[in-house]
């Protein structure tokens, strides 16, 4: 595997890490809300919690449908199998539910949540989905070769070893240690380079 190729891979795997890190940080944000209040005003936004209790509880909801949204996405985006098509149906679901409660805000209790509506929301969504899981492409095909020609050098190598050298080589490290005391430094490392390199080639 080449230094490029594991710099993607790691700046990929880090950045999915980091986001998956990060959601539950992202969920407790509702928490900044103020309770026992049906609107809160800013200088930069306003929020009006329309038919639910109050504005802290309607962020919850929202954050509550944001996560489990975001965490499907993940699943699918790292997911190796083909089964994970099947993961449209509940990431469509949990936009149509986030869709219910935003519509729900302005409509209130007449609302009546229709699923077509949702599918305008899902599907440029899912869109986005799969684009992105081709651009990351975790399960790659070629992200496997290497592995693969990696496991075929060794499997090469090993498939050289030769037991009579082997046992050769092992006699004679025994006798350079019985007479290490009687040698340098330098001529004891020669040894064992020679040895070494007897093993190796």
């Amino acid at each position: 595997m080449n230094i490029s190729m594991f710099k993607k891979h790691f700046t990929k795997d880090m950045a999915m890490m980091l986001f998956i890190i990060m959601l539950p940080f992202l969920f407790f944000l509702y928490n900044l809300a103020p309770k026992d209040t049906l609107i809160w005003d800013t200088k930069w936004f306003k929020i009006d919690s329309g038919m639910y209790e109050e504005v802290n509880y309607l962020l919850w909801l929202i954050s509550i449908k944001l996560l489990t949204l975001f965490m499907l996405s993940v699943w699918f985006l790292t997911c190796k199998h083909w089964w994970r098509i099947i993961l449209f149906l509940p990431i469509s679901s949990e936009i149509h539910k986030l869709n219910g409660t935003i519509e729900g805000i302005k409509l209130g209790n007449d609302y009546t949540p229709i699923y077509l509506e949702s599918i305008f929301y899902s599907i440029p969504y899912l869109i986005v989905l799969i684009l992105l899981s081709k651009k990351m492409n975790f399960y790659k095909k070629h992200n496997t070769l290497w592995v693969n020609k990696d496991i075929n050098t060794e499997l090469i190598k090993l498939s050289k070893f030769n037991i009579k050298n082997y046992i050769s080589v092992n006699n004679d490290l025994k006798e350079i240690e019985r007479k290490k005391s009687m040698l340098t430094k330098r001529e004891y490392l020669a040894e064992l380079l020679l040895l070494r390199d007897r093993l190796t080639n």
